[in-house]
């Protein structure tokens, strides 16, 4: 009965994209295929969608068969569901009805854990965006910005020498 199971939740549920395009680029190569699919598969509207795939579909008809129909997904690599696999994976080995209710109330937990989180923060900022700040900051120390003539700025970093023009106050 498991292995029943196991098999319908492997054809119904949605494919990682990542996967997908691995078998798609096996048979179909080239960059342009590529960024068509990616295009496609981080559509927010489906209006892009459908465009990105019917550019496909002009490339190479053949390799745009190769996509099934009616899997719908939103995220688009697999992080997600991994973590999300690892943290239930003791669970997964309960009958059905049994697994389905200690996801629930661990799903239950989580979003309470994270709420408290968010309701508690006290920055803008995640605590990982502030590490990552402060890092950037001490880096930032071994910069030094020399304005040599007009719109042109020298950056030296250690040994390393950089000149950049500035227009309409960008960096070109």
């Amino acid at each position: 009965m498991e292995g029943v199971l196991l098999e319908y939740v492997k054809f119904i549920l949605p494919h990682c994209a990542r996967h997908i395009y691995a078998n798609f680029k096996k048979r179909y190569t080239g960059l342009e295929l590529k960024n068509l699919f990616w295009a496609a598969v981080s559509s927010s509207h489906e209006g892009d969608f459908v465009a990105n795939m019917e550019e496909i579909k002009e490339i190479t008809p053949n390799g745009y068969g190769v996509f099934a129909q009616g899997y719908a997904c939103e995220a688009v690599e697999n992080g997600t569901f991994e973590s999300f696999n690892s943290m239930i994976i003791d669970i997964r080995k309960k009958p059905l009805l049994t697994m389905l209710e200690e996801i629930k109330i661990y799903l239950m937990a989580r979003f309470y854990y994270l709420a408290d989180i968010a309701s508690t923060r006290t920055t803008e900022s995640y605590p990982v965006t502030i590490e990552k700040m402060k890092e950037v900051r001490k880096e930032m120390r071994n910069w030094k910005v020399i304005a040599t003539r007009g719109s042109v700025f020298e950056t030296r970093y250690i040994g390393m020498q950089l000149t950049k023009w500035m227009w309409n106050n960008t960096i070109a």
